[in-house]
């Protein structure tokens, strides 16, 4: 037998009796209102306008819609000096995440300028089987504790990882190895480090056949593509150790330097670039693209139309997109 759930009554501001029902809602205001009906003395009322439901409805349009002080100042019949007392007065639900087994992606977006020392970031911790932010931090730097705190209070909520994909942030991957999770390394981290060294349209034959190998990082299997990286090393052998005097120094050094710094990258990375591939169980990413080029693209979108606002109010934006991102999925454009 089901328990028999009684929601409370709402008292008639007339008679102050009970016994109300609902009547109906209002509709043709901005924040739809509910009306009710009073039994004992026969007369219709209808529930105060809430100035915690106006607050969220104007932030809302101002954030997720982009409308200007303006446009809301006449949308809600509000004053100009209302409507930014509401939005910086609006505070953003918190909204508790339900633990569970989850594949991480974790990265880092930073904003302002950094040529002025006045930037942050925002790390973040993704479930890519849900698509939902899981956690996320102010931050002034991208640094190794920070991983780790947030890592060990995910495992303090109950939450069970069982992958990450990571970018090429020095020292993060022995940590999650340390710790017995399956690990991923973004394969466009990895390009985009090759190409950084050898640049993306080189000249040389050498350098031409190493990024056609590497952009079939996506294409093939971990053995084919670890067949074409040794060959290719085997084919360029003396151009790769070609070394020169230093008359000045009496010593020899390696000419083709970023050559070798792109091979070293690949070397030390080879494996985890096709741990996806060994647990297609898990459903694991191969890139960390779900928040670079999905969740912190279209944050940027957003924020790009508040330039100017202070960063208080751009933290509460962030706070507010990370704790509904996925309830407005379905309005993006």
């Amino acid at each position: 037998m089901t328990k028999k759930v009684t929601r409370r009554a709402k008292k008639c501001p007339y008679c102050e009796s009970l016994h109300t029902i609902k009547k109906g809602v209002r509709k043709d205001t901005k924040i739809p209102i509910t009306r009710y009906f009073c039994k004992t003395c026969g007369r219709k009322f209808q529930e105060k306008r809430r100035k915690k439901n106006l607050q969220k409805k104007v932030f809302e349009e101002y954030f997720w819609n982009k409308r200007t002080l303006r446009e809301l100042s006449e949308m809600f019949s509000l004053n100009r000096k209302t409507v930014q007392n509401y939005i910086h007065k609006y505070k953003v639900t918190t909204i508790k995440k339900k633990p569970r087994t989850i594949n991480l992606i974790v990265d880092v977006i930073f904003f302002s300028k950094r040529k002025f020392h006045t930037e942050f970031g925002v790390m973040v911790f993704y479930d890519s089987l849900q698509e939902e932010v899981i956690a996320w931090r102010v931050v002034e730097n991208e640094k190794l504790s920070d991983y780790r705190e947030m890592y060990f209070q995910l495992r303090n909520d109950g939450f069970t990882i069982q992958s990450v994909v990571i970018d090429g942030k020095r020292g993060l991957q022995r940590f999650f190895e340390q710790e017995g999770l399956i690990i991923q390394y973004c394969h466009f981290h990895q390009i985009q480090t090759i190409l950084r060294y050898i640049t993306r349209n080189p000249k040389h034959p050498a350098l031409k056949q190493f990024k056609r190998i590497t952009e079939r990082l996506t294409e093939v299997t971990r053995e084919e593509f670890i067949q074409l990286f040794y060959q290719y090393l085997e084919t360029w052998k003396d151009y790769i150790q070609e070394q020169q005097l230093n008359t000045e120094t009496g010593k020899y050094y390696y000419v083709h330097r970023r050559l070798r710094s792109a091979i070293a990258s690949l070397k030390r990375n080879i494996p985890y670039l096709f741990t996806y591939l060994d647990y297609p169980e898990l459903h694991i990413n191969n890139t960390t693209n779900l928040l670079d080029g999905g969740e912190f693209s279209y944050l940027k979108r957003l924020l790009r139309n508040h330039n100017g606002c202070s960063r208080e109010l751009k933290l509460k934006m962030i706070d507010e997109y990370f704790e509904n991102h996925k309830n407005k999925r379905k309005n993006r454009v």
